[in-house]
């Protein structure tokens, strides 16, 4: 599979399939899904920092990808998905509170999350819509390596556009499979195994897994619905 083929989605089947060593398990959210709330699976804290927010499409998304989280993760554990606790990094990436028998991630980006869950290591997923702008190329050139920019600046738009969102999410995939700040220098980042791939037609995506990424033959790619939620617990 190319980078740019569509991934296919299906409805989970529940129980869920058990994560085994090998394994990478991705899912898709419509965080806009209508009459979806899952506000009320939210910890105090996530409440407090979704109601900072200025926006009301905003606040929903960010509920509606944290609640989808928790949901996800609860039904490969058999919890109840508002018991689940998390503990964070200093840059903020959230771990299992009690158990690291699963690792994973999460990206959101207007309408669409992704999760990303492995048994074996830790995690990274980053999504960006593919759209116009005008500053690509600055962003480029002083976030990319001098390497990298040279392959880059001489692309015409359409080419450099692609590229930029490959390489940026590979990028914001690997820190957060680290656990680190978009800017770091640490030396581990090249070494990370990271594949892109294509969520949606007009989306680019990447995986970073620390150990030993899955070839796709062993991705198994979901679709979370709000009906997961009747079924677990």
């Amino acid at each position: 599979m190319t980078p740019r083929e569509i991934l296919i989605w299906e409805p989970p089947k529940i129980p869920l399939q058990p994560l085994a060593i090998g394994e990478l398990h991705l899912w898709k959210i419509d965080v806009e899904t209508s009459g979806m709330d899952l506000s009320n699976l939210l910890s105090p804290d996530e409440r407090l920092r979704c109601q900072q927010m200025l926006n009301k499409q905003d606040q929903l998304r960010f509920s509606n990808a944290r609640g989808s989280l928790r949901t996800i993760l609860a039904a490969y554990l058999d919890r109840s998905p508002e018991t689940l606790r998390f503990d964070y990094g200093a840059k903020g990436k959230p771990e299992l509170n009690g158990t690291r028998r699963l690792h994973f991630n999460l990206t959101h980006a207007g309408n669409l999350a992704l999760v990303a869950v492995s048994a074996e290591s830790t995690i990274g997923i980053d999504l960006e819509k593919q759209q116009p702008r005008n500053n690509l190329r600055a962003i480029a050139r002083r976030v990319f390596s001098d390497t990298l920019w040279q392959s880059l600046e001489t692309l015409e738009n359409d080419s450099f556009q692609q590229a930029f969102f490959q390489h940026w999410t590979q990028m914001e995939a690997r820190v957060k499979a680290l656990g680190q700040g978009v800017f770091s220098r640490d030396t581990q980042l090249a070494n990370i195994a990271c594949v892109n791939f294509t969520p949606e037609e007009g989306w680019c995506a990447a995986v970073a897994i620390t150990e030993n990424l899955p070839d796709q033959s062993q991705w198994l790619t979901l679709q979370f619905s709000p009906d997961l939620l009747t079924q677990i617990g």
